[in-house]
């Protein structure tokens, strides 16, 4: 088995410099409800006094995203096409992720983040060339930070960087207390995420351990996978599994 990447919704740390590193993978967590997500960010710092180079690209590592570059406050946006921005610690940036054309905001709903693609890439292999997560590195150490918020919360994902390369994770889910059948509950608006990104050719990795009848989100429905799934991946490929708790069923089941 190779090293991958794994995002974990619920995570307990402690006091380190882990985060500091010279590569950060951002894989993609999907953003399922339309709208739901209003507004994206990635902050970029460093401890370096001097003035670090930090090339951003898709999991292929050839092509870069659009991007508007400005300070921590978001003010003073340059808009870079070549992935290639500049921090140092004095001058944190924030990025914003653009559309093809013009200096409009890439509009954070379905398919248009790189890091909150649509539910279109839930449960199935999602290609390095297919522009869906993100590469970060620089001869130099530094931290990477998304966030990202709707209209009634936020949430903000630390990389650990190379620190959190691994063999063996454990996806860890809370209980969702919610009234089964309600009509502001849906397979789309409460969910549980797991996303993996491959860092070497010929990774395989096998989800277990959760409840036999769990049923995880497809593009265009819900299914099972039976006591285990088994997926393989090359370099920069990723996977998102989903798990819908809009039934007392799904709800009650463990992950």
């Amino acid at each position: 088995m190779k090293y991958i990447f794994t995002i974990l919704l619920f995570i307990l740390t402690h006091k380190s410099y882990a985060q500091l590193d010279n590569v950060h993978y951002l894989q993609p967590m999907t953003s399922l409800n339309t709208g739901g997500i209003t507004q994206e960010f990635l902050y970029l710092s460093t401890p370096s006094t001097d003035l670090i180079t930090v090339k951003i690209t898709f999991p292929d590592e050839i092509t870069s995203p659009r991007i508007a570059v400005g300070n921590a406050l978001g003010q003073n946006e340059t808009v870079i096409t070549n992935g290639t921005v500049t921090l140092s610690n004095t001058s944190p940036i924030r990025i914003r992720f653009l559309t093809s054309t013009g200096t409009t905001a890439h509009t954070p709903l379905k398919g248009n983040s790189p890091i909150t693609p649509s539910r279109a890439y839930v449960n199935r292999v999602i290609k390095s060339n297919e522009n869906i997560g993100l590469v970060l590195k620089s001869e130099h150490r530094f931290y990477a930070n998304y966030r990202g918020r709707s209209t009634n919360q936020a949430g903000s994902m630390l990389s650990k960087g190379q620190a959190a390369l691994g063999k063996q994770f454990f996806w860890l889910g809370l209980p969702t207390e919610v009234t089964p059948g309600s009509s502001t509950v849906s397979n789309t608006s409460i969910n549980k995420v797991l996303s993996i990104m491959a860092t070497e050719d010929n990774t395989t990795v096998t989800l277990s351990g959760y409840d036999n009848g769990l049923q995880f989100l497809t593009y265009t429905s819900v299914t099972t996978l039976g006591t285990t799934h088994t997926i393989n991946l090359n370099k920069g490929e990723s996977y998102i599994y989903v798990v819908p708790v809009d039934t007392s069923a799904r709800r009650d089941m463990v992950i």
